[in-house]
């Protein structure tokens, strides 16, 4: 699985390759601004992150930090705490509406979420899992 990158002449004159350890991402990388890959992605339609922020409203902004915030990049899921108050709890109730619609977040349990990897790319060697596990989810 070693790719060599370059060789040097030493001084001596004795070649030496330099081999790097690289794994394939199954999500390509994406740039502060959203994804470089939408052109190859089929689970998401071409929205990025952008796309997304500008679509909702101040409440649902709010919601999606806080869960980004709480974020385990293991599993890209995230458990909020319990809302204060009936009120707080039919707002946040309301914001994740336009979130699920727009494919950013699903509800893996009570007052936790896993947000959809390819908005936020997870680490190379949890990819696969999560990828499963997003995919699994209604």
């Amino acid at each position: 699985m070693a790719k060599t990158i370059t060789t040097i002449q030493h001084e001596d004159t004795n070649d030496v390759d330099i081999k790097i350890n690289k794994k394939k991402a199954i999500i390509k990388e994406f740039s502060i601004l959203g994804r470089l890959n939408t052109m190859y992605s089929g689970s998401i339609s071409d929205t990025d992150i952008v796309d997304i922020m500008d679509a909702l409203t101040p409440t649902a902004v709010n919601l999606l930090k806080m869960i980004k915030d709480k974020l385990n990049y293991i599993t890209n899921e995230s458990t909020l705490e319990k809302p204060k108050s009936k009120v707080e709890q039919k707002r946040r109730s309301n914001a994740t509406k336009p979130l699920k619609q727009l494919n950013a977040i699903k509800k893996t349990g009570q007052r936790s979420y896993i947000i959809n990897p390819y908005l936020i790319v997870p680490p190379i060697d949890y990819q696969k899992d999560i990828l499963a596990k997003w995919n699994s989810l209604p």
